[in-house]
Order: C-alpha cells, then sequence, then structure tokens
C-alpha cells in the first residue's frame, strides 16, 4: 500500500509571515510532486485538520516558528521537539498542533508528524511577507519539493536546523 502525505500549510496571511505555510503550500501545487504527497492550505483552521491525522501515513505541517535565527531559517522538527521549546516562543497554531497529535493519538490514529518551521522576520498586520522571505521563497520550494519527494520515495533528511 502506497504512503500518503498530507502537507499542511498553516498560518494567517493577513500578518505577514505568519502566512508563510499558506503561501508555501500554495507554490509547491506547481512544483510536480508525487500523487501521493497531498498539499492542503489550513490557513488558522488547524483543529478542523484532525481528519489528516486519520487518513494520512505522515503529516507534515508547514508554518512560522520563532527560533533566534535569522529570518527565513527553516527548522526541521517532531512534535516531541515542540513540547520541550521555549514556550514563550510558540504560536496559537504550534500548541494546536499538539493538541492535533493528542486527539489523533485517543482515536488511536498515529501517523508521523513532520514539522517544518521558517523563522519569521515580522508577523504585524499585512498581507505581504518580509523581503527576507520573499527573496527565501524559491529556495525553500526548492527544499521542500525535494525533501518532500524523499519522503514520498520513502527516505527523507534529518538535519533539524537548515540554514537557507
Amino acid at each position: 500500500m502506497e504512503k500518503t502525505i498530507a502537507v499542511l500549510g498553516v498560518g494567517n496571511i493577513l500578518c505577514q509571515d505568519d502566512g508563510i505555510g499558506v503561501h508555501l503550500v500554495n507554490r509547491l501545487l506547481s512544483a510536480g510532486l508525487p500523487s501521493n504527497v497531498h498539499l492542503i492550505d489550513v490557513g488558522v483552521n488547524t483543529l478542523d485538520s484532525l481528519v489528516y491525522f486519520e487518513d494520512f501515513h505522515l503529516v507534515v505541517i508547514i508554518d512560522a516558528l520563532k527560533g533566534g535565527s535569522p529570518p527565513g531559517t527553516l527548522y526541521k522538527l517532531k512534535p516531541q521537539d515542540i513540547v520541550e521549546y521555549d514556550q514563550n516562543n510558540l504560536s496559537l497554531h504550534d500548541v494546536q498542533v499538539l493538541d492535533l497529535v493528542a486527539m489523533a493519538a485517543k482515536l488511536n490514529k498515529h501517523p508521523r508528524v513532520l514539522i517544518y518551521g521558517i523563522e519569521p522576520k515580522n508577523t504585524s498586520l499585512g498581507m505581504e511577507l518580509s523581503a527576507e522571505l520573499q527573496r527565501k521563497m524559491d529556495e525553500l520550494v526548492r527544499y521542500l519539493q525535494k525533501d518532500l519527494g524523499e519522503l514520498a520515495a520513502g527516505a527523507g533528511s534529518h538535519q533539524d536546523i537548515l540554514q537557507l
């Protein structure tokens, strides 16, 4: 049976870089990913995403994540890494991701979960990404396209922090 992957783009596109997950998923739509990779624009409705934890083998979440590195830095984490993360840097979506994992487990669903967090520059009101993240978009898309392709084939890198 083919392993299926749900890629959830999370974030608020009305708050500049907070919407990076949604922007990246929309850019990946034309990236020619394998047919077992499903791209979903979740926006800020993370709790509505439980169905993907039930139906997919791997759930990949793309979201803004403050880690103190330069804007555009890509973090690759597992949910247990977030539990140990500085709570002052967590967004509402990050907390909801942990809730989703817990709820899925209560339903006896245990997909592998992987989080790609992108360091934001600015999360104040505005529809445009910061100039720093706009400059990183092509590079982030290329990396995600390659890594998601490898994950779809059963491989994938295991680095935690990637300086792109």
